[in-house]
């Protein structure tokens, strides 16, 4: 049930917590490719869920946490996250009379008086995305350790326990020109300086299939069960081969394997490639400073480094 605080909240509560606008969770519901991938694993894997205790890091809505519980037959399942939104997952597992089941509370878990309803190393599994754009989603995954190692069996279980970085190559000089020929003349003023900014910041946007030009390489995978914030930190060599002639790199796109791949489980694989069907995590474009002209079976090589300060900032820096 809401606490006396989450029943005061206001609509300012609301505006200024963007997790806990309704628009955030709309999003993630209605990528069906990413619910239908997350809820047939809990359909599949009833068998595992069944009289278990689960626990949902970033439950959101709570409608994965409910089909833990109606659909797995978990018999407790807890919810929790940061944002208000968690007032209204309440309210929704008791309008579905799944309440004695279901319950969410909102806090950190990196919060040392924040204490949920759960023995210390009693959950069965852990239902979290931790994984972003580029790998991971390091605020999540900092309240994901949390979980696993207060609240997690020695035996538990991580949904989605594995994520794979994959590195390719995109040739689209026509998007490239005009989002750094933008900055010449932002009517009638020249902010030139821009540019940098686009050459520094990966872009978010989906990529289409028939403007890879390479193979594809993985550059890293990370294991949910032995994650620390000392080993986020990447620094992969790549190497990709030209599949075509008389063309240029314009981009390095970098997408994603999400898995379950626990023996004994019936495991999934949620790709974010240009080829797979679009989800709500798309793939990431580094734009080259210099246009890299290419012919079939040409090499193309270099290093990709990932460092993240974890600190409240959640700042992060990649190099190429």
């Amino acid at each position: 049930m809401p606490t006396e605080e989450e029943k005061k909240a206001t609509s300012a509560d609301y505006y200024f917590d963007p997790r806990a606008r309704f628009s955030t969770h709309e999003q993630l519901i209605r990528d069906s490719v990413r619910q239908s991938c997350l809820s047939g694993c809990i359909k599949a894997n009833k068998d595992k869920f069944n009289g278990k205790t689960v626990l949902v890091v970033g439950s959101g809505l709570g409608l994965l946490a409910m089909e833990c519980a109606r659909f797995g037959g978990a018999v407790k399942v807890v919810g929790v996250d940061q944002s208000a939104i968690v007032q209204k997952a309440n309210e929704i597992a008791v309008e579905n009379k799944i309440d004695d089941k279901v319950t969410f509370f909102q806090g950190s878990l990196l919060d040392s008086e924040f204490k949920l309803p759960l023995e210390p190393t009693s959950v069965d599994i852990i239902l979290c995305e931790w994984v972003g754009n580029l790998l991971t989603n390091e605020p999540v995954l900092k309240e994901l350790i949390a979980a696993r190692e207060k609240y997690m069996k020695p035996d538990g279980t991580i949904i989605p326990d594995n994520a794979t970085l994959h590195l390719t190559t995109c040739s689209d000089r026509e998007y490239k020109n005009d989002s750094l020929g933008f900055w010449d003349n932002v009517y009638g003023f020249r902010m030139l300086p821009m540019k940098q900014l686009v050459l520094d910041c990966p872009a978010i946007a989906p990529i289409p299939e028939d403007q890879i030009i390479s193979n594809t390489c993985d550059v890293a995978t990370m294991d949910a069960y032995s994650v620390t914030p000392d080993t986020v930190a990447l620094d992969s060599s790549y190497s990709l081969t030209s599949n075509t002639n008389r063309d240029f790199v314009h981009y390095l796109i970098a997408f994603l394997s999400i898995r379950l791949t626990k023996p004994g489980w019936k495991g999934f694989t949620l790709s974010t490639s240009p080829d797979s069907q679009t989800t709500n995590l798309q793939q990431c474009c580094f734009t080259l400073k210099e246009d890299l002209p290419v012919n079939a079976g040409d090499n193309i090589t270099g290093r990709l480094k990932m460092m993240c300060v974890w600190d409240k900032e959640e700042q992060r820096k990649w190099e190429g």
